[in-house]
């Protein structure tokens, strides 16, 4: 068979007809949020809130003493400028906090903290390609 631009894909044998295959540019990341409570308090569960009011649970697991990470995964690229809300439970189902986070904040905050530090030069280079893909993909999707 010929080889297209380094392509070879199975067609025409026993048991396939053709094939295809994509790139999926919409890759996923993960955001945490790290809570430290009240000496007494234990948050139980989490779930963050969609633009669309649906709601998903998220992992809450314990990071050290006081402090508790709560996972946000399978964010998509389109959506890392998005602010995300994420309620806090205890035991018993009540609310006992909230946050407002986005991806994108976050590499606001490294690049206002860290631009001038050379120690952190990857760091920031890193955010600033998050925001490049970000962007990129937004324009990609929107054409």
């Amino acid at each position: 068979s010929d080889i297209i631009y380094g392509c070879d894909l199975p067609s025409g044998t026993e048991h396939i007809e053709s094939s295809s295959f994509s790139l999926d540019l919409e890759s996923e990341t993960s955001l945490y949020l790290y809570v430290k409570m009240r000496k007494g308090v234990v948050p139980a569960s989490a779930e963050m809130l969609t633009d669309d009011g649906w709601a998903t649970d998220v992992e809450v697991t314990k990071h050290s003493g006081r402090v508790y990470k709560i996972s946000v995964s399978g964010i998509k690229a389109s959506e890392l400028g998005n602010i995300f809300t994420i309620n806090i439970y205890d035991a018993g189902g009540e609310e006992i906090g909230s946050a407002h986070i986005s991806p994108l904040y976050y590499a606001t905050r490294v690049l206002d903290l860290y631009w001038h530090d050379e120690d952190k030069t990857a760091l920031c280079n890193a955010v600033c390609a998050l925001w490049n893909y970000y962007d990129a993909i937004r324009c990609y999707i929107n054409s």
